[in-house]
C-alpha cells in the first residue's frame, strides 16, 4: 500500500488507512462427507478522511488503488459531521500465535475423518466439522503519525456439531475450541470429549410444566442471552443514540454481585490485541465488577459524540468497514464451584445446553426467548432426561440479579452474530427462570 499512502500524504488529507490481510486454511465437513478443503486470502484496505468537517470512507481489494481517495473525499460531502480528530499513533509492532505452526492436513485430516465415523455411528447422526488455521496482518496509520501499527496474529480452531433423529426427537449440540499453537489429535478428541458430556442422556425424555425453575445457562446460552444483551447495553453506538438501556446507570448495580464481566484485549484469546482499529492503545478493562457497571465502550466517534475518551474499542469487521465500537475478548469470570457440583445440589433444575435461533426478543432491552434445542431435567441432583418443545424466557437485567451459582469451568465461544469479538464463559445458575411448555 505504498503507492497509495505516498499519494494520500502528497495531498495533505486528515486521513486514517487501514490495511488487513487474512490467510485461512480449513478442512470442512458438512453432514458427514467432506465438503472442502480450502485455502483463501483475502486483503484490502479502508480509508477515512475527514473533510470539510465530515467523514468520508472508501475501500478496496486493490491495496495500491489511488482513485479510492476521490471515492473516500466525494463519500465526505454526504458524511457525519466529524467531531474527532485521530490520534498519534506508535510504532506498535505486536504478534501473538505461532508464525512456524502450520495446520497439519495430512496428519489432521483422517482424524476428522475418525471423528466424524465416530460420533456418526454412536448417535446415528450427521456430523459437522471445521478445522481451520488464521492468520492475519493488520497494518494502521494516520496524518497523525509517520509510522506505522502492526499486529501479525495465527490462531488454529476446531469445532465439531452434530444432528440427530432419534426417539427422543431432533438432537443438536455443538463444541469449539482453540489454540495459538498448532492442533494436535489430542486437541480434536478433547472437543468430542466436551460435546460428549452434552449429550449425557439425549435419548430419553422427561416432562415438565410450565412455570418457574432453576436454569443453568450453559455457554452457549449465555451467549445467546446475557453475552449479547451486555454486549449492546455497553456499547457507544447505542449509547449515543439514546437507546440503550444502560445510558444512565454508571456506577449503577445491574446485575448480581457474583458477575464481573471483563474486556480482555491482552490475554490469550483469539482476539488479542495491543491496539484497536484506529491504532488506539488497549487495555484490560473491568465493564462491570460484581454486579455494578464500571465502564462503557467507545471508539472515537463515539466517544466524542458524548464527550468522552475513546477505550480502544474500535473494530471493523473487515477493511470494507468503517470503526464501531465492540469488545475484543468478552470475559465472564469464574465462580468456584465446578459444574458437577452445581448439578448434584440441584433438587429440580433445567439445564440448558443449546438454543435454537435468536428467539422472539428484544435483545438490547435485556429481553430474551429461547426455544430449547438441548435441554434437560436435573431432579434430586441427577440428569434424568431431555425437555421437548420448551421456552425460556425473561430479561437478563431482572433474572441475572438471581444468580446462585457461577461455575469453575469455563468455555471459549465464537460469536455466530458477525463481528470479530470473542467469549469465555461459565456456565451460570439461575433462579425462578420462565419456563413454558406445551
Amino acid at each position: 500500500m505504498e503507492k497509495l499512502l505516498s499519494e494520500i500524504r502528497k495531498r495533505n488529507l486528515k486521513f486514517d488507512l487501514y490495511f488487513s490481510r487474512s490467510e485461512a486454511n480449513s478442512v470442512t465437513f458438512e453432514q458427514s462427507e467432506l465438503k472442502d478443503l480450502t485455502r483463501k486470502a483475502i486483503e484490502g484496505v479502508g480509508l477515512r478522511v475527514i473533510k470539510d468537517g465530515k467523514v468520508g470512507f472508501s475501500s478496496s481489494n486493490d491495496t495500491n488503488d489511488i482513485e479510492m481517495i476521490d471515492m473516500a473525499l466525494n463519500s465526505a460531502k454526504y458524511g457525519k459531521l466529524a467531531k474527532f480528530d485521530f490520534q498519534k499513533i506508535e510504532p506498535y509492532k505486536c504478534s501473538f500465535g505461532s508464525e512456524e505452526d502450520r495446520l497439519d492436513f495430512e496428519k489432521l485430516y483422517p482424524v476428522s475423518k475418525e471423528i466424524v465415523n465416530y460420533l456418526q455411528n454412536k448417535y446415528s447422526a450427521k456430523v459437522d466439522i471445521d478445522l481451520t488455521e488464521i492468520r492475519t496482518v493488520i497494518n494502521i496509520t494516520n496524518s497523525n503519525s509517520d509510522v506505522i501499527a502492526q499486529n501479525l496474529s495465527a490462531s488454529f480452531s476446531f469445532s465439531t456439531g452434530i444432528f440427530s433423529i432419534t426417539p427422543s426427537g431432533f438432537v443438536m449440540s455443538y463444541m469449539w475450541d482453540w489454540k495459538p499453537t498448532a492442533l494436535t489429535e489430542e486437541d480434536l478428541w478433547n472437543v468430542v470429549k466436551k460435546l460428549e458430556m452434552t449429550l449425557i442422556s439425549y435419548d430419553k425424555v422427561a416432562s415438565i410444566k410450565t412455570g418457574k425453575y432453576n436454569v443453568i445457562f450453559s455457554p452457549m446460552t449465555l451467549l445467546s442471552t446475557l453475552g449479547l444483551s451486555v454486549n449492546m447495553g455497553v456499547n457507544g453506538y447505542y449509547l449515543t443514540r439514546g437507546i440503550s438501556p444502560l445510558k444512565d446507570k454508571l456506577n449503577e448495580k445491574i446485575l448480581s454481585e457474583k458477575i464481573t464481566i471483563m474486556d480482555l484485549p491482552l490475554d490469550e484469546f483469539p482476539g488479542r490485541r495491543e491496539f484497536d482499529d484506529e491504532g488506539v492503545r488497549t487495555e484490560n478493562r473491568e465493564i462491570i465488577s460484581n454486579g455494578f457497571l464500571k465502564n462503557f465502550l467507545f471508539d472515537l466517534d463515539t466517544a466524542a459524540d458524548m464527550n468522552k475518551l475513546t477505550t480502544g474499542n474500535g473494530k471493523r469487521g473487515s477493511f470494507s468497514n468503517m470503526p464501531s465500537p465492540a469488545f475484543h475478548n468478552f470475559y465472564v469470570k469464574e465462580g468456584d464451584k465446578p459444574i458437577e457440583t452445581i448439578i448434584k445440589e440441584q433438587k429440580q433444575a433445567i439445564f440448558f445446553i443449546f438454543p435454537i435461533g435468536g428467539g422472539q426478543s428484544n435483545l438490547l432491552m435485556g429481553d430474551y426467548s429461547l426455544n430449547v434445542g438441548l435441554g434437560y431435567l436435573i431432579e434430586n441432583g441427577e440428569i434424568v432426561g431431555r425437555i421437548k418443545d420448551t421456552m425460556i424466557s425473561g430479561n437478563i437485567y431482572e433474572d441475572f440479579q438471581r444468580v446462585l451459582e457461577i461455575s469453575r469451568e469455563s468455555q471459549y465461544v465464537p460469536s455466530f452474530f458477525g463481528g470479530s469479538t470473542f467469549f469465555k464463559l461459565p456456565h451460570i445458575l439461575v433462579e425462578n427462570v420462565s419456563v413454558t411448555t406445551k
